[in-house]
């Protein structure tokens, strides 16, 4: 018995020496395809995620693209542009001071009438049946349409419900622009003088000769109009589409309140970048789990 066992022996070990060789290279490629084909599945789906979003941000520009387009077409309305060019005439030839003092006494007297829900006599009613047909037909979206002069102060707008003097406010002085006149898109945010979002969409009135900004038009856009464009999306089961301003304000979310967010530095880098991508981020904004996040830069071209 002793003189085979060790010609057995032996040959265990030679055949196992011969599988354990066969079986390595083996390993090794099935652990190379897992890993090729797990990090195929992940750029997949993140392309897949990143034309989602791209998707729900073009969705949006339209809608903000649209909001600009009738506020230039406002712009450039005679009845619009005569009107502010009548109250820009009324500061002619008079000092700083007396302007100011004219301004003043106006917002005065337009915050102490009677009615809050009614316009005050000294406001242009031509003009501003004018707007109202105009705010009427897209009323769904719109908050508010205003048109200030070169001062900022309110020549007429749709609603009653409106402040008067817009001069030292930070989308008017954007828009205005010291003049020269620019095209303004805010942020989402909450106006208490509507109890509601809006998104302030703001173009300047242009003279032609010289060309310069005499005035401005504001138009208020609804959250609830960008809303649907952000909730119809859906990813999967769980996943969704959420509105983020550039510096990584949650803005619109169909599951929470934007104030209930929780954005961390992992996920602001990622929805931060200036142009559409993907990336797995180590926080969720909503459950601070790890999440495949999404970015669509939304940039509104001017018309």
């Amino acid at each position: 018995m002793k003189l085979w066992s060790r010609p057995h022996s032996l040959q265990r070990k030679i055949i196992t020496a011969i599988v354990m060789v066969g079986l390595l290279p083996l390993t090794l490629s099935l652990v190379l395809t897992y890993l090729e084909e797990r990090r195929a599945l992940r750029e997949t789906v993140g392309a897949n995620f990143k034309e989602i979003a791209v998707e729900a941000a073009r969705r949006i520009e339209i809608q903000v693209t649209r909001g600009i387009n009738e506020a230039q077409q406002l712009a450039t309305t005679p009845f619009v542009l005569t009107a502010v060019t009548e109250a820009n005439r009324s500061y002619a030839g008079k000092e700083e001071k007396k302007i100011e003092s004219m301004i003043g006494d106006w917002q005065r007297r337009w915050r102490e009438r009677e009615h809050r829900n009614e316009f005050p006599l000294f406001i242009n009613r031509i003009v501003t049946n004018y707007l109202i047909r105009w705010h009427d037909i897209r009323k769904s979206d719109y908050v508010a349409i205003l048109v200030t002069d070169n001062r900022g102060a309110l020549v007429v707008s749709s609603i009653p419900q409106v402040e008067y003097y817009y001069g030292k406010s930070a989308w008017w002085q954007a828009v205005f622009d010291r003049g020269a006149g620019r095209v303004y898109v805010s942020d989402v945010y909450f106006d208490p003088s509507f109890g509601t979002h809006v998104l302030n969409v703001s173009v300047p009135i242009l003279n032609d000769e010289p060309r310069a900004a005499v005035g401005a038009v504001s138009v208020l856009l609804r959250r609830d109009s960008l809303f649907q464009s952000i909730s119809d999306v859906t990813i999967g089961a769980t996943g969704h589409a959420m509105l983020m301003s550039s510096d990584g304000t949650p803005l619109i979310c169909p599951v929470l309140a934007p104030e209930e967010h929780s954005v961390g530095p992992d996920l602001l880098s990622v929805v931060t970048r200036p142009h559409a991508g993907w990336d797995v981020a180590s926080d969720d904004s909503l459950a601070g789990e790890p999440g495949r996040q999404t970015v669509a830069d939304l940039r509104p071209s001017e018309p």
